[in-house]
């Protein structure tokens, strides 16, 4: 029997009738996978809350199937890598948006694997002023760089209430409330406030990429085997696909490593030259980075406490505010 933790039980629960008639339904959409493709189901990789991979053989050959909710996530998801042809992306050989199935290239391990596999026996204390010149980087940077190069019709152009910098805004005070923490980490969320709004006011439709929009290394993937559209031997999967500034995904690469930053004497200058190195790498601004990185730090944190993760979600609090007002928690 699969044990399902609380957050996870929580989140399900709140998708409610929606997510039981997709689980219901999950034999069938399997079975129509089979018949359309002619695929032979293999074992299950990776189960989520509203999706599922599976590998799969296609006349011998092997790929992954990957199941979800049908809806406008996933059908941008599928334009996205459609539109990618493999370029900084995982191929997607086909889809049917109606069953909410993608089939996908077979990929190898994460960059977030490699990096545990390389660092994970390093103190905190040590680990934290490596990372930015680690091996880990470039692969990272360049594979965005070509991931970046998709073109702008695919996505809408946001304005005034559908930017990026706005929804995140708008997502921190509702939450901030909702959840009774607004007087407890108040000084994170007063600067991830001000953040919002000064990248709200530099918008500028011009400097816009299609963003990957979760760009951290459980997302990017070895190809197995040497091929055109993968020069760093990676490749992006689960894109978001909208358009904003490259820096914001700069910023999410950067808007994790809770336990290194809360174990750092002055986390500050380590982290204003990683902004520094990626900005240089990538042509980018660094300010703009870590305003980012900060409104993000601040915003998943709410968001995985709305969803159960508390202490999870604390710790992303707690290192924004040793991060701004030198408050440990």
């Amino acid at each position: 029997m699969v044990s399902i933790n609380a957050p996870v039980r929580e989140h399900m629960t709140s998708l409610g009738p929606v997510w039981a008639d997709w689980q219901a339904r999950l034999p069938e959409v399997l079975a129509k996978c089979e018949e359309r493709w002619g695929v032979e189901i293999g074992e299950r990789i990776a189960r989520r809350v509203t999706s599922s991979l599976f590998r799969v053989k296609v006349r011998g050959r092997e790929a992954v199937l990957k199941v979800a909710l049908p809806g406008p996530h996933l059908r941008q998801q599928a334009q996205v890598l459609e539109s990618a042809r493999g370029e900084g992306y995982v191929y997607l050989y086909d889809r049917d948006d109606d069953l909410g199935a993608l089939l996908l290239e077979s990929l190898g391990g994460t960059l977030e694997a490699r990096g545990e596999a390389l660092y994970q026996s390093l103190p905190p204390n040590v680990l934290l002023p490596l990372i930015h010149d680690s091996e880990l980087v470039k692969p990272l940077v360049d594979t965005l760089k070509v991931a970046w190069k998709l073109p702008h019709e695919l996505a809408e152009v946001p304005d005034e209430t559908t930017y990026k910098a706005a929804q995140l805004r708008d997502l921190i005070d509702r939450l901030a409330d909702s959840l009774g923490v607004r007087e407890q980490h108040a000084d994170a969320i007063a600067r991830a406030r001000i953040y919002a709004e000064q990248r709200l006011g530099a918008r500028e439709d011009s400097w816009m990429v299609v963003c990957h929009g979760d760009p951290h290394p459980g997302n990017l993937l070895e190809v197995p085997h040497p091929r055109p559209g993968a020069p760093t031997g990676y490749v992006w999967v689960d894109p978001d696909g909208f358009l904003c500034e490259p820096e914001y995904d700069l910023g999410v690469v950067l808007r994790g490593f809770n336990r290194l930053i809360l174990a750092a004497e002055d986390p500050v200058v380590t982290l204003r030259s990683w902004c520094a190195v990626l900005a240089e790498a990538t042509g980018t601004d660094a300010e703009a980075i870590w305003q980012w990185a900060f409104i993000e730090r601040v915003s998943s944190g709410l968001y995985l406490m709305d969803q159960g993760w508390r202490e999870r979600g604390r710790q992303f609090l707690e290192s924004a505010t040793w991060v701004i007002a030198r408050k440990r928690p």
